[in-house]
């Protein structure tokens, strides 16, 4: 949209472009993993916690994987996932990142 405020003089211009993104998706409930599940204990939940390192396939195409032991990841050779995830829901984290709990 333009025009002239004086003629052969002074013009106008204006534009407006607007972009609105709905995703359409329903607000879901997210949780902050327990004490025993951030130090790897998982025993308390239904699913069973397999070991990535221990997957074998046969030449027929079936792959199997190893449990971990009563649903407990061990923190060695996993010890650095475990100390992130420590760190990240720790209470000293939640104080310095507020915006991030509620």
């Amino acid at each position: 949209m333009g025009g002239p405020i004086v003629k052969s003089k002074a013009f106008f211009f204006g534009s407006y472009d607007g972009y609105r993104f709905n995703s359409g998706s329903v607000p879901t409930l997210q949780s902050i993993p327990t004490t025993a599940a951030r130090t790897g204990n998982f025993s308390g939940f239904p699913a069973v916690i397999y070991d990535p390192n221990t997957t074998a396939c046969t030449t027929s195409g079936v792959c199997s994987r190893t449990p971990f032991a009563d649903n407990i990841i061990p923190a060695k050779p996993y010890f650095a996932g475990s100390e992130i995830a420590a760190i990240l829901s720790s209470r000293s984290h939640q104080r310095e990142h507020p915006e991030y709990y509620t």
